[in-house]
């Protein structure tokens, strides 16, 4: 039993090892291309959205390496007996962006106003393009679904344990960001003290709380797509 235990560990840090150096090895070349690419729009989302796959490569790389491969049918959805799962996974978010809304608001100092312009039909269709937006943001942020819940996660559990697996994984995640954060400046823009680190900082907290219900409905449902 004892030696069972040391070879999944062997097998965890061995996908790990690979997860992370095809990770690393994107990092690099998508802040090359970024410093070389400059002002170029088209070239720069190119690159930015193959970039936003590269953790699913390394997991496919990583899975059929080691020989897991994907039987254990995490990519299907598996909707029998997981109905709370997914109610949960349209729940979190909502609540998630609500709450973040209000806190916003209140330490902006702009109040809270539930007046919309353009009347309530304005109102409902501004409700619907959002979760159609959201749609569209599962779906250019598959890629990394697919690598940091299907593959490092579960395997940082393996070696470090539940709340080690949460806080390593969600600092990894949020250094995974740096060349966006450095070169184009998403979420926190670049005119901000301490750039860049206080933003990688911030990404790195957020990662790691966002991180935590999204391993949440993954691992109820034994599948990736409520994540």
């Amino acid at each position: 039993m004892k030696r069972n235990g040391q070879n999944e560990k062997s097998r965890a840090v061995c996908s790990v090892c690979i997860f992370l150096g095809i990770c690393l090895v994107f990092v690099l070349l998508q802040s090359y291309s970024c410093a070389r690419l400059g002002d170029n729009e088209v070239l720069s989302y190119i690159t930015y959205m193959i970039y936003l796959f590269s953790p699913m490569i390394g997991c496919i790389v990583a899975r059929l390496i080691t020989g897991e491969g994907f039987q254990d049918g995490i990519l299907w959805p598996k909707f029998t007996g997981n109905g709370k799962t997914y109610l949960l996974a349209i729940l979190i978010p909502t609540v998630m962006g609500l709450l973040g809304g209000i806190l916003s608001a209140l330490l902006l100092g702009e109040g809270l106003s539930v007046k919309v312009e353009g009347g309530l039909r304005m109102g409902i269709l501004m409700l619907l393009l959002l979760f159609g937006q959201c749609y569209y943001t599962a779906f250019i942020t598959a890629g990394e679904e697919l690598g940091w819940r299907v593959l490092l996660y579960d395997k940082l559990e393996i070696l470090f344990g539940t709340n080690g697996a949460l806080v390593m994984g969600g600092i990894l995640w949020g250094l995974w960001h740096f060349p966006p954060l450095y070169y184009a400046g998403i979420n926190f823009g670049k005119d901000y003290p301490g750039f860049p680190f206080v933003g990688i900082l911030l990404m790195c907290i957020a990662t790691t709380f966002i991180g935590a219900p999204l391993w949440l409905v993954r691992k109820m449902s034994g599948s990736v797509i409520p994540a």
